[in-house]
């Protein structure tokens, strides 16, 4: 098990060690390692300075995180488009 050390002021000035606990265990951060690895694609992009904010601040009215909300706009575009060429070949 992971330990982390930090340090607490007493009163009386002396520093003492205090212990505290790993979130995760080495065990449970190789797995979630391994599944992010066998089962998820990273996608990056970039956007100009301050439009970062104005899709933040979109995505928080929505009560989607800022990933969700690009996924969730991705993929309604897609389904507007694959319908929209529905009604172009018939």
């Amino acid at each position: 098990m992971a330990l982390t050390l930090s340090y607490f002021y007493m009163k009386e000035g002396v520093i003492m060690p205090e212990e505290k606990k790993s979130r995760y265990t080495e065990a449970q951060n190789r797995a979630t390692q391994k599944y992010i690895k066998d089962n998820l694609e990273e996608i990056r992009f970039r956007v100009k300075k301050g439009e970062k904010d104005r899709y933040k601040i979109a995505a928080e009215k929505t009560g989607l995180s800022l990933a969700k909300f690009f996924l969730t706009a991705a993929d309604e575009k897609i389904v507007r488009d694959s319908e929209k060429n529905k009604g172009d070949k018939g």
